[in-house]
């Protein structure tokens, strides 16, 4: 099993940043609620990766409809999706997307997927809340 342990994901325009050997993965997408945060990301491949996608994990309690309050992302390429051709880069640009764009309609949080559709105003300020408490320190 290969681990990934705790990613950095970071909210900076249009490439990836990935330092496998210091277990850094960094991403960054401007004017967004989610910029400025360095966002924790555990990757956790299995002995038969590629046949089966990794175990993408936030931090516990990360605030977001589509990961579930234990950390795991909810992202149709890490499963129905998943095929052995799918690269890590591919992983991270589905997590970027999926950040900046929830999915609603397979909700892995009640909370934050309710905001997200009744109460976009105060979803949007929990993001930034969260981004702050992610800050970056770079």
């Amino acid at each position: 099993m290969f681990n990934f342990d705790l990613l950095q994901l970071k909210i900076v325009p249009f490439f990836l940043i990935i330092d496998v050997q210091n277990g850094l993965f960094s991403y960054v997408t401007l004017q967004t609620d989610w910029e400025g945060g360095n966002y924790p990301v555990t990757m956790t491949f299995s002995n038969n990766y590629p046949s089966i996608p990794p175990v993408c994990k936030f931090p516990p309690g990360f605030f977001h409809p589509n990961i579930y309050s234990c950390g795991k992302v909810c992202l149709s390429i890490l499963g129905d999706g998943w095929r052995p051709a799918i690269t890590v880069k591919q992983i991270l640009v589905g997590l970027q997307d999926l950040l900046d764009t929830p999915n609603p309609a397979s909700p892995a949080q009640h909370e934050s997927c309710q905001l997200f559709t009744k109460n976009l105003v105060e979803y949007e300020k929990k993001v930034r809340q969260q981004a702050q408490k992610y800050q970056s320190v770079v």
